[in-house]
């Protein structure tokens, strides 16, 4: 599948310009269930984006190299690292659905559809994941 990625698809800017966003990944509260997250997982894994040569944002998707490669996948689960560093110390029951979703879809992913890509990153998300839920279980 190909996707041909907008400009202002340029990075995450409040979580509403980034490719995840843009390809309806979402762990709003009344955002997609499990089943529709992870189909969405696999589509930014497998998906061809094309940009323009010289698009502003070119150097942004590169950043994903290409469809099912290592790359892509270290590439998604410094998305999921990030998110859980940045907003791991939020306590509201709405951040700890979101955090827990994120949680759960690293492990779907190192369990499923990805589990062929085993990286030090990989090592590093499962330890992260592992040190918020524990976070969570003594909140």
């Amino acid at each position: 599948m190909q996707v041909i990625v907008p400009l202002h698809v340029n990075g995450a800017n409040g979580g509403t310009n980034g490719l995840f966003s843009h390809m309806h990944y979402s762990v709003n509260r009344n955002g997609p269930n499990d089943k529709v997250r992870r189909h969405n997982l696999v589509r930014i894994f497998d998906t061809t984006f094309i940009v323009q040569a010289k698009a502003p944002n070119a150097d942004y998707i590169s950043e994903f190299g290409e469809p099912s490669s290592i790359e892509r996948y270290e590439k998604m689960l410094r998305f999921f690292d990030s998110n859980l560093q940045r907003f791991g110390n939020r306590t509201s029951a709405a951040w700890l659905d979101c955090l827990d979703k994120w949680g759960s879809d690293v492990d779907w992913c190192n369990e499923n559809t990805f589990s062929v890509h085993q990286s030090q990153s990989y090592q590093m998300t499962q330890c992260i994941v592992f040190t918020y839920r524990f976070m969570w279980l003594n909140l």
